[in-house]
């Protein structure tokens, strides 16, 4: 609680610290046995459910927050500290896909999306594909707007994705891309119609500074859960 709470200040007056850095932090936490990989009495790493599912619960945690497997306890903690938390039952993908587990998170900082819900096996996932060149993104306007095909059941579990040619020593790599997530844009539910609204400025900015050159392809992929 107290890191969740400083987090923002840690680096304030170091003047090392001369750029930007995270302000947020999420922690996602569970509890439970794990392997780990020794070689010449040195850890070099552990693995294990209770890893896969704090990762799984600090996606949930983000950007700011605390999610915690409900078996970590949450007797635990004190009669105040309970007041700050809710309980849900949620699925998690890789863990608990049919049959939910239970967890507690800071209910003033964390919104649990719909589609973690309901059982993953019974969501459709859409994928809406979009081919550009960087040339005709930087010579559109500033926004541009997709109409999906169909409703999102969860509009927090939309994702933009971007696929552009690998880039090595400035030249384009036949056979081979690059892929990241696309957080700049924004979905709008007007007149019955879905839509998302993607920041073109910003997206030929993050390609530029990747190499990518304007005669280069570019697929764009919005992809969300139909239901």
């Amino acid at each position: 609680m107290k890191v969740l709470k400083e987090f923002g200040t840690f680096c304030a007056n170091d003047p090392m610290i001369n750029f930007e850095i995270p302000r947020k932090i999420g922690i996602g936490m569970s509890r439970g046995t794990a392997c780990r990989l020794i070689s010449k009495n040195k850890i070099i790493d552990y693995s294990g459910r209770v890893l896969n599912l704090a990762s799984r619960l600090m996606d949930f945690a983000r950007p700011t927050g605390i999610v915690f497997d409900a078996d970590f306890g949450i007797e635990l903690l004190s009669n105040e500290q309970v007041k700050l938390f809710c309980k849900e039952s949620i699925y998690i993908k890789g863990i608990a896909e049919r049959e939910p587990i239970d967890i507690w998170y800071t209910k003033d900082l964390i919104k649990v999306p719909a589609s973690a819900k309901q059982p993953l096996d019974k969501i459709k996932w859409k994928i809406d594909p979009h081919h550009w060149t960087l040339g005709n993104i930087k010579k559109h306007a500033k926004t541009f707007t997709y109409t999906l095909q169909s409703e999102p059941i969860d509009p927090e579990a939309i994702r933009v994705k971007i696929h552009h040619p690998a880039i090595l020593k400035g030249r384009k790599q036949s056979g081979y891309e690059t892929t990241f997530q696309f957080a700049n844009f924004e979905y709008i539910l007007e007149a019955g119609k879905p839509n998302i609204e993607i920041q073109f400025d910003a997206l030929a900015k993050r390609l530029e500074s990747n190499g990518v050159k304007n005669p280069w392809p570019v697929k764009l992929e919005i992809i969300y859960p139909e239901g």
